[in-house]
């Protein structure tokens, strides 16, 4: 008998906590959901042509920036003008060295009018075992003739780190683009 007691007890006892974990659960929200913030950063594009935001990203290896530097760009394409420029997210950053890059695309609306857009995009990033950010900037112009009707910025962030270590933790990158 004073075995049933204990059980039935015990019984009551879980369901109690069950219960107030349901009502816990309903009164804060968000309580049951996970919001993971790690190193997704901060995306300011507002008041620009690539007000859309990032169209896509991705962690590659390349030889870093154009003839060992991050700052020539270069632009292709119709209907879609693509600008591709490349910047330092890091000490080492830059050099012909292939390194990881962290590669993000901004494509702006489809509807834009024949003149040249100018764009900087200021980005400061840390990769790595990093301690502090690396901050750079990069100015974009696009020209739409009257064939073209869209712009698209592939920002190449050059870590720094050789693609022939590990891959690194993306720790943070902010982006703020001011201009057009």
């Amino acid at each position: 008998m004073k075995r049933r007691t204990v059980y039935a007890a015990t019984i009551v006892a879980m369901l109690v906590m069950v219960g107030g974990f349901t009502l816990a659960s309903g009164l804060f929200g968000g309580f049951t959901a996970t919001t993971v913030n790690g190193n997704q950063g901060a995306i300011a594009t507002a008041d620009t042509i690539y007000s859309p935001g990032i169209s896509n990203s991705m962690l590659t290896s390349a030889a870093g920036g154009t003839g060992g530097t991050c700052t020539a760009s270069s632009s292709t394409g119709t209907p879609t003008v693509t600008v591709t420029a490349w910047i330092a997210g890091g000490p080492g950053a830059c050099t012909t060295t292939p390194d990881y890059i962290m590669q993000l695309t901004f494509t702006s609306a489809n509807s834009l009018t024949a003149k040249t857009y100018t764009d900087e995009f200021l980005v400061s990033s840390e990769f790595g075992t990093a301690t502090s950010y690396t901050t750079s900037a990069v100015s974009i112009s696009c020209t739409i003739s009257g064939v073209e009707n869209q712009c698209q910025a592939v920002i190449n962030i050059d870590t720094g780190i050789a693609a022939t270590q590990a891959q690194p933790a993306i720790t943070a990158i902010d982006v703020t683009v001011t201009g057009s």
